[in-house]
C-alpha cells in the first residue's frame, strides 16, 4: 500500500503493513497512516469474497497495488491500481471510506471478470455500486463520503432503459445496479428463511451474467443466460 504525502508520484513510500502496525500515532498523521490500514482491511474482505464468489477475478488478479492519500481530493479511481484521494473540500479521505474502496476495486473485477462482449463504462460504474452494496447491504453508495455524512448515490431509486439515459456514466450506471438491486429484494422477499440462499443466487447471476460483456441494454438477456442452468 502506497501513501504519498506530494502529488510528484516520485514522492510515494511503500509501507510494510506489519510494521505499520507498530507506529507510534502519537508522532505520526494518523490520517495518512489510517487510510493505509481501513484499505488493507478493505482489501482482505473483497478478495476473501471474490475467493468465494469470482475465483476467476482473484485467479487473473491475485492482488490489487493500492494508492492513498494522493494530492487531490473528493474522488478515487482505478487504472489498473486503485488510486485514494485525501481529505478536503467537503469530502473525507477516499481510502477510508469502505464502498469506495469496493466500488473501485469493482473497476477491476469488471476487467479481469470478462469472458466476452465489451467493457462498457455505465456498467461498469453500476456493476461497481452492485460489489459495494453486496459488501453492506445498503442502498446508499458511499455514506460519509462527504463531511456532512452524505453519500453519493443512492440504488434504490427507481431508473429506467431507455428513458432515464442521460449519457454520465455513473447516472447511467444507476439503471444497472437499481436493476440488480431490486432483483436481490425479490429473491430475499422469495426465501425469507434462507436470506443466505438469496444472495448467493443473485451473486453467482451477477459474477457470470456480467461476464458476458453486456451493456445495459443487453443485460436482461445476459442474467437469463446466467439463470438458465439446462438449457431451456
Amino acid at each position: 500500500i502506497n501513501t504519498s504525502e506530494e502529488s510528484d508520484e516520485n514522492s510515494s513510500q511503500i509501507f510494510d503493513v506489519d510494521s505499520f502496525l507498530t507506529v507510534d500515532s502519537d508522532n505520526e498523521d494518523q490520517e495518512l497512516f489510517q487510510s493505509q490500514l481501513d484499505q488493507y482491511m478493505y482489501q482482505t474482505h473483497i478478495y476473501n469474497w471474490a475467493a468465494l464468489h469470482a475465483e476467476r477475478v482473484v485467479n487473473n488478479w491475485p492482488r490489487s497495488d493500492v494508492n492513498v492519500n494522493l494530492n487531490d481530493v473528493c474522488n478515487a479511481y482505478f487504472d489498473g491500481e486503485l488510486n485514494f484521494f485525501r481529505k478536503g473540500e467537503g469530502c473525507n479521505n477516499t481510502g477510508r471510506i469502505s464502498d469506495v474502496s469496493y466500488h473501485e476495486w469493482g473497476h477491476g473485477f469488471h476487467y479481469h471478470n470478462l469472458l466476452s462482449g465489451v467493457y462498457d463504462g455505465a456498467v461498469s460504474e453500476g456493476l461497481s455500486d452492485v460489489v459495494a452494496f453486496l459488501q453492506t447491504g445498503d442502498s446508499k453508495i458511499s455514506p460519509y463520503f462527504y463531511t456532512n455524512g452524505g453519500h453519493i448515490r443512492n440504488v434504490s431509486e427507481n431508473r429506467v432503459y431507455p428513458e432515464d439515459v442521460v449519457n454520465e456514466v455513473h447516472i447511467d450506471g444507476l439503471i444497472f445496479a437499481g436493476a440488480v438491486w431490486d432483483l436481490w429484494n425479490i429473491l430475499l422477499a422469495e426465501n425469507l428463511d434462507n436470506p443466505e440462499e438469496a444472495t448467493n443466487t443473485l451473486t453467482r447471476l451477477f459474477v457470470e451474467g456480467t461476464s458476458m460483456g453486456p451493456e445495459i441494454a443487453t443485460s436482461y438477456e445476459a442474467f437469463l443466460f446466467a439463470d438458465d442452468d439446462d438449457g431451456d
